[in-house]
C-alpha cells in the first residue's frame, strides 16, 4: 500500500492542537475543591453547586479529550507516512528513547530528588507529603516503583502516558499484525473494554493508540468532520453541548460513566475539527505555534507545581464559597502555564542543548 504523506495544512493543524491539549490536561489535574495536607483532607465543606458544575464542564468533560486525543494522534504518526518493516521499526524504537525515555526518566528522578528535599524541611513538608509514605522511607523497589511506575502511577504522575506510550510504542508489530488480519475485531474488543472501563487507563491509552495506528496503516484522515463542509457537524456539535452539560450536572447518576465516554468520542472529531478555522486566523494561528513549542516542559512541569500552588493558594484563602473555589481554580492553572512558559523561555536562552534533552528534542 503507498502511504499518503500528511498535507502541509494537516500537520499544521496537528500543531495547532499541542499547547491547548496540554493545557487541557493541566486543568483536569486542577479539579477539585479538597486537598491532603499531611494526610488531612482540606477544602470546602459543603458542595457548592456552580463551581463543580464549572469545573466539571471544563475539566471533566472538554478537557477529558486530550490524552485520548495525545494517544490517536500518537498512533496515526507512528504509522501513517511509514512503510512497515524492521529497520523502520527499529529507527522508530529509538528515536523515541530520546524523545521518550530519557525525558521519562529525567523528571522523575528529578522529581524524586524534589519531593525528598522538601519533605525533610518542616516547612515545606506539609505541601509534598499528601498521605503517602515519605521518601526516606522508601525501600529499593519503592524508588524503582517511583521511578518507572511499576504498580502504581510514576512519582511524576503525568508521566504514566509517556510510560504507556513506551509501552504501546515497542508493542507495534503486534499491533500491526492484528489490525492487518482482524482490524474490526481487535479495535472492537478495544472498544468495550475502554467503554466498559475494564482496565481504566491502560484500556484507554491502547484503544486509542490502536485506533491512531488503523487510520495510519489504512491511510485514512483523522480529520472526520472536514468533508467538504461535513453534514454532520452541526448535529454533532449540538449534540455534544447538550451532552457534557448534562453529564456536569448529573455525575452521580449510574449511567454517567457511559455517557461521559459518548462525550469523548463526539467532542475528539469536534476539536480536530476546530483546528481548521483556526488556520483562517493569523494570530491564534502564530500564537498557538510559537508556544507548541512549550507543550512538553509545561506537560513535565506542571506537577507538582500545580499542586504548591493550589495548597498555598488553599492555606491563604481558606475557601468555602463559590467565588473563592473558582478563583483557585481558574488561578492555580493559569499560574502554572505562566510559569512554566516563563521557565521554558529563560532555560531555551540559556541552556538550549540540555532543554532540547529534558523536553525530549522538542
Amino acid at each position: 500500500m503507498i502511504k499518503k504523506s500528511l498535507s502541509n495544512e494537516q500537520s499544521l493543524r496537528l500543531q495547532l492542537l499541542r499547547f491547548p491539549l496540554i493545557v487541557g490536561v493541566v486543568f483536569i489535574h486542577v479539579y477539585g475543591a479538597t486537598l491532603m495536607f499531611s494526610g488531612i483532607a482540606t477544602g470546602a465543606g459543603e458542595k457548592n453547586h456552580i463551581s463543580d458544575f464549572i469545573q466539571s464542564v471544563i475539566s471533566q468533560e472538554i478537557a477529558r479529550c486530550a490524552v485520548p486525543l495525545f494517544f490517536l494522534i500518537s498512533g496515526y504518526l507512528f504509522f501513517h507516512d511509514t512503510q512497515w518493516s524492521t529497520e523502520s521499526y527499529v529507527k522508530k524504537i529509538i528515536s523515541r528513547t530520546r524523545t521518550l525515555l530519557f525525558p521519562f526518566l529525567f523528571w522523575n528522578i528529578l522529581t524524586l530528588l524534589i519531593f525528598f528535599l522538601a519533605q525533610s524541611v518542616p516547612a515545606t513538608l506539609s505541601y509534598f507529603s499528601g498521605n503517602k509514605t515519605l521518601i526516606a522511607n522508601y525501600s529499593f523497589f519503592d524508588y524503582l516503583n517511583a521511578i518507572f511506575g511499576l504498580t502504581r502511577y510514576p512519582i511524576s504522575y503525568q508521566f504514566w502516558f509517556i510510560r504507556d506510550l513506551m509501552i504501546l510504542a515497542l508493542l507495534t508489530p503486534l499491533i500491526h499484525f492484528s489490525l492487518k488480519w482482524l482490524p474490526k475485531t481487535v479495535l472492537g474488543a478495544l472498544f468495550v473494554l475502554w467503554f466498559l472501563n475494564i482496565g481504566e487507563n491502560s484500556s484507554e491509552s491502547a484503544f486509542f493508540f490502536v485506533l491512531g495506528c488503523y487510520f495510519g496503516i489504512y491511510s485514512q484522515s483523522i480529520f472526520l468532520l472536514d468533508q467538504p463542509i461535513s453534514k454532520s457537524l452541526m448535529p454533532t456539535l449540538i449534540i455534544y453541548t447538550l451532552l457534557i452539560i448534562a453529564n456536569a450536572l448529573f455525575l452521580e447518576v449510574p449511567s454517567y460513566q457511559y455517557m461521559h465516554k459518548t462525550g469523548i468520542i463526539l467532542g475528539i472529531p469536534i476539536i480536530l475539527y476546530l483546528t481548521q478555522p483556526a488556520l483562517s486566523l493569523p494570530r491564534l494561528k502564530k500564537m498557538l505555534i510559537a508556544l507548541g513549542s512549550t507543550s512538553f516542559f509545561l506537560y513535565a512541569m506542571h506537577e507538582p507545581t500545580l499542586t504548591v500552588f493550589k495548597k498555598i493558594s488553599y492555606k491563604l484563602i481558606q475557601p468555602e464559597h463559590n467565588s473563592s473555589i473558582i478563583f483557585i481554580y481558574f488561578f492555580s492553572a493559569i499560574i502554572t502555564i505562566i510559569t512554566s512558559i516563563a521557565l521554558h523561555k529563560i532555560l531555551i536562552k540559556t541552556f538550549p542543548k540540555f532543554t532540547a534533552a529534558i523536553t525530549g528534542g522538542r
